[in-house]
């Protein structure tokens, strides 16, 4: 079948060239539109593509086994990562699972042959360090969406080139496109997708990445998307509760502009040296109302609405990460479900890890990779490195000032007795537990918040103009 060469444009100079086999050009188009690559553009004529037999894993890849499995044993047909674990894992359902979507070759006739053929590149630097792509900031509803697709997808033993097409496709979002895409070739070169992640921090979190990371080495990818998906579920349902406080807080900022503005105009009408245009009655008042607009209530409202809009974008941005996660765990409304939460994340994480056989300083070092908030994660990784190879797991944890005394003596019960795999998933149950008792307090935290910002708010309003009124009084009694 002949080969087409393409080029793929997704701005900002990020340019992917390829290649693609199709029986015409129209039907080379239509594949690379399934690829989530609508914007390409035919380069080159189609060339007679080599004859040479698919691979062996590529052909097991059609035709997936599910077999019944055990912690870390794989199921399925599926690519293994770099340092040889497998990738899947049959688990129950999720409640935000979808329909497993399976491309059809015989309509969409997306290749499950690798795409990187002789001639293809990607147009990245050639340095040791990984390149950064800059983007918008990525959607906690829309990783939601992609993971539990991703979960459904390795768990029915669908190709990794084949999902990540499909996936580059669905997403209503254009900056996922060029990272799927990209997921898309580099997979049937053995990169895994964290690798990928990794080159687009402002559409992946960091946490997100370390928790792909872990499952493809220790063999329980279709669970950590999963876990990568209800955490972003998570993230997004957090970020609607601060949104409305801080929306409630800047309205009423803004509101006390306007009522401090009329006030002082009604005053400044009745006051005595402007006694003989009280006659002109609102027209008197218009002219007070417009003269305080001018200065200094009009850039009082202006500047407000403004630091409004713009504030949270500066606030959102990827270097402020840090800053964010550190004043999550100093807000006595956010602490205990920051600390609740990664610390179910991280021994969940070591569960599983565990049960591949891992080396116990490797267990500690991937989950903690996969723990949301960057400062518990750096405080879990200084601890990693800053002790011994022969260090024992319990010794860590007692250097982690967030890791609860319960959790150290699973532990420690779990190098006696050799189940360290069951301590681990006990102590992620119980931080689980303590986990949703701390979102619902939050919860009801912000709430208060919210409550008491309006109040406060009506209540600086309405000495506002007592204040006003009396003295429109005093000036009538005089």
């Amino acid at each position: 079948m002949p080969r087409f060469q393409y080029q793929a444009n997704f701005g900002e100079g990020h340019v992917m060239n390829g290649a693609v086999e199709a029986g015409s050009e129209q039907e080379a188009m239509q594949i690379l539109a399934l690829r989530g690559l609508g914007n390409a553009k035919i380069v080159a004529a189609a060339s007679p593509a080599p004859a040479s037999p698919a691979p062996a894993a590529h052909s097991a890849a059609r035709r997936p086994q599910q077999h019944p499995t055990a912690p870390g044993q794989a199921s399925g047909q599926v690519r293994t990562s770099p340092s040889g674990q497998s990738n899947s894992k049959v688990i129950s359902g999720d409640p935000f699972s979808a329909q497993v979507q399976r491309p059809n070759p015989s309509t969409s006739r997306i290749s499950t042959e690798a795409p990187v053929q002789s001639g293809m590149q990607i147009n990245t630097p050639q340095s040791s360090a990984k390149p950064v792509y800059e983007t918008k900031r990525g959607s906690n509803k829309i990783l939601r969406f992609l993971f539990t697709q991703l979960a459904n997808y390795t768990e029915a033993g669908v190709n990794p080139v084949q999902a990540f097409s499909q996936l580059a496709g669905q997403t209503s979002q254009q900056q996922y496109r060029e990272p799927l895409a990209r997921a898309a070739q580099l997979a049937s070169e053995g990169i895994p997708f964290s690798a990928v992640m990794e080159m687009y921090p402002d559409l992946f979190p960091q946490g997100t990445v370390g928790m792909v990371r872990a499952g493809e080495q220790g063999g329980y990818l279709p669970e950590a998307y999963r876990e990568a998906s209800r955490i972003a579920d998570l993230a997004r349902k957090m970020n609607i509760w601060a949104g409305v406080t801080y929306v409630n807080f800047i309205a009423t900022v803004v509101f006390i502009w306007p009522i401090w503005m009329v006030t002082r105009s009604i005053t400044h009408m009745w006051s005595s040296e402007n006694a003989h245009y009280n006659a002109n009655g609102l027209g008197v008042l218009g002219h007070s109302v417009f003269k305080f607009f001018i200065w200094p209530f009009g850039p009082l409202i202006i500047s407000s609405v403004l630091i409004g809009i713009y504030a949270p974008r500066w606030w959102l941005r990827r270097s402020n990460t840090q800053t964010r996660h550190a004043w999550a765990l100093r807000l006595w409304s956010l602490k205990q479900r920051a600390i609740a939460e990664s610390m179910e994340v991280f021994s969940w994480n070591l569960s599983r890890t565990s049960a591949a056989g891992l080396s116990p300083l490797k267990c500690f070092e991937l989950s903690a990779g996969a723990v949301p908030n960057q400062i518990i994660a750096e405080s879990l990784k200084e601890a990693r490195n800053r002790n011994a190879e022969n260090i024992t797991l319990t010794s860590l944890l007692t250097q982690v000032p967030y890791v609860s005394g319960e959790m150290v003596a699973m532990a420690q019960t779990g190098e006696m007795t050799g189940q360290m795999q069951e301590m681990m998933l006990q102590a992620s149950q119980m931080e689980a537990h303590n986990f949703q008792i701390q979102k619902v307090a939050s919860a009801t935290k912000l709430g208060c918040w919210i409550l008491l910002v309006m109040i406060v708010g009506t209540g600086i309003g309405a000495i506002i103009m007592a204040l006003a009124y009396a003295g429109i009084l005093k000036g009538l009694m005089n």
